[in-house]
């Protein structure tokens, strides 16, 4: 019982930090002037957090009582060496051995699997010279996968300068509605309210599709939407940006870049 106490209370300590720091982060990191200070302070925790996982991960694989099987960043590297070692040898001289050829421009890689005599004898010693169908056609698979992750890099980049390009905006914009003076966290707040609204409409989507039809479906819906979203966004943003440098021209203020536009923060919400 004493263990379990001490167990759930354990949770609850995580779950209230979890919570708590970044809501305090949330509230005092804009008003931290340097911007080294400000950058360095999330850099050093989440440099903690990498430790304590790193931590747990090795204490679990411990627990499991098994090796680590490897990363697959290690898999891809060593299917790349071990078919460069082997670029001059004739798949055909191993048709057996080999397998099925396959076309294009990965089945380079496809030499990888090729087992020279030593090699079949101790495969666990010449790890960077032989690799087993399975790696080479992970590895064909993470090499697709690139030209999919570079097109959606805008993605991460919209979602990236809501956190950064509209808060330093905000910071020197106008907070006041009437007497009443905002935080400089309001913005981030409302961004993140935001976000979660657009989500809960492809989580109606999924609700609506169903079964099967979800499963087929939802994914690209999902994706459609957030690609049109993210262009009204950027089109919202930059209309919002040529009236707010219309207003610092109209004011004076091209040359004064601490001084505050006479513009209220909140035209950034769209």
């Amino acid at each position: 019982m004493l263990a379990l106490a001490q167990n759930q209370s354990g949770k609850l300590l995580g779950t209230s930090c979890i919570i708590l720091v970044p809501v305090i982060g949330l509230i005092a990191l804009p008003y931290i002037k340097p911007w080294s200070l400000r950058f360095g302070i999330p850099t050093i925790c989440t440099l903690v957090a990498t430790l304590a996982f790193v931590q747990g991960t090795q204490s679990c694989n411990k627990e499991e009582n098994r090796p680590a099987e490897g990363s697959p960043v290690t898999n891809v590297f060593r299917v790349f060496v071990a078919s460069t070692l082997k670029m001059f040898e004739d798949p055909k001289r191993y048709s057996e051995l080999y397998g099925k050829q396959s076309k294009g421009l990965l089945s380079f890689l496809d030499k990888a699997t090729i087992p020279l005599t030593t090699e079949i004898e101790e495969p666990e010693k010449y790890r960077w010279r032989l690799c087993t169908r399975t790696e080479v056609e992970e590895t064909k698979i993470i090499i697709r996968m690139i030209p999919i992750w570079i097109t959606f890099v805008i993605c991460g980049v919209i979602t990236s300068v809501g956190n950064t390009y509209f808060v330093e905006q905000a910071n020197h914009m106008n907070y006041k509605i009437g007497k009443l003076k905002l935080p400089d966290s309001v913005i981030l707040v409302f961004y993140e309210i935001s976000k979660s609204q657009f989500k809960s409409i492809y989580d109606a989507i999924g609700r609506f599709l169903r079964g099967e039809r979800q499963e087929k479906y939802a994914p690209s819906i999902g994706i459609a939407l957030a690609t049109i979203f993210s262009v009204l966004c950027c089109i919202t943003a930059a209309g919002i940006e040529t009236r707010r440098i219309h207003v610092i021209r109209s004011h004076g203020l091209l040359d004064k870049p601490d001084d505050k536009i006479p513009l209220s923060a909140l035209v950034l919400l769209p």
